[in-house]
């Protein structure tokens, strides 16, 4: 209804502001290269002689620095898949706590996912296979992407499951986090996703030049970035 409270900023602030992610059109050798590479990845995922390859060397990494740091997380992770499956492969409605585990960034942020953002929806399934009607070859898709992502997102799970209960018991606990970081965050269920988060693998929090090394030239750059 009435007028709202006006500020006058620096006109550069402004500008920054309303370009927080500038836009720009894509140069042909980009589009060309983002769809090759793209393509490429799709690829890894949907051919069956590779699918399976991929996620053992996925699951390995992931494995490698949970056993690494403390092995205890496993103890979540047989509850943690069941209810990932529910939801994710069963199709049931999330749990409150897995609707805060997809908030606040535990969830869907693995390697697959962040590396190959057209699964989130099925539309380019239709440029792969043309139709939408449920083949075996789209029902094959469905079912390698599902299983996938269960699969990523179940040791996450369990260690955000973890470091709930973890950081109720220790006040200094930094993981493969940096200290001031974690020291600035004063809700213990976002210190704990933070934690969870950076421990297997944080893929979606990389540098601009990453985010654009992975998208146009070099497939899955992100785990070189983060492992680093």
């Amino acid at each position: 209804g009435q007028k709202r409270t006006e500020f006058a900023i620096p006109e550069r602030i402004a500008k920054q502001l309303d370009n927080m992610k500038p836009h720009r059109e894509k140069l042909a050798f980009e589009k060309i290269a983002k769809k090759v590479n793209t393509s490429w990845k799709l690829w890894t995922l949907l051919n069956p002689l590779k699918v399976t390859k991929y996620n053992i060397n996925n699951m390995s990494g992931d494995l490698d620095i949970v056993l690494a740091y403390n092995p205890s997380i496993l103890r979540y992770f047989k509850s943690s898949a069941k209810d990932l499956w529910n939801y994710q492969i069963m199709k049931k409605a999330p749990t409150k706590e897995l609707l805060e585990a997809i908030r606040k960034g535990v969830l869907d942020s693995g390697l697959t996912l962040e590396e190959i953002p057209e699964l989130r929806n099925d539309a380019i399934l239709d440029e792969v296979m043309g139709t939408k009607k449920m083949n075996p070859a789209r029902k094959f898709w469905n079912k390698t992407k599902e299983i996938t992502l269960w699969r990523e997102n179940t040791l996450r799970l369990a260690a955000y499951r973890h470091f709930k209960e973890a950081v109720k018991e220790k006040k200094n606990l930094y993981a493969a986090s940096r200290k001031d970081e974690i020291e600035a965050i004063t809700d213990l269920d976002d210190k704990a996703a933070k934690l969870s988060r950076e421990l297997i693998g944080d893929y979606g929090n990389i540098s601009k030049a990453g985010q654009w090394l992975r998208e146009h030239m070099m497939p899955f750059y992100s785990w070189i970035e983060v492992s680093n």
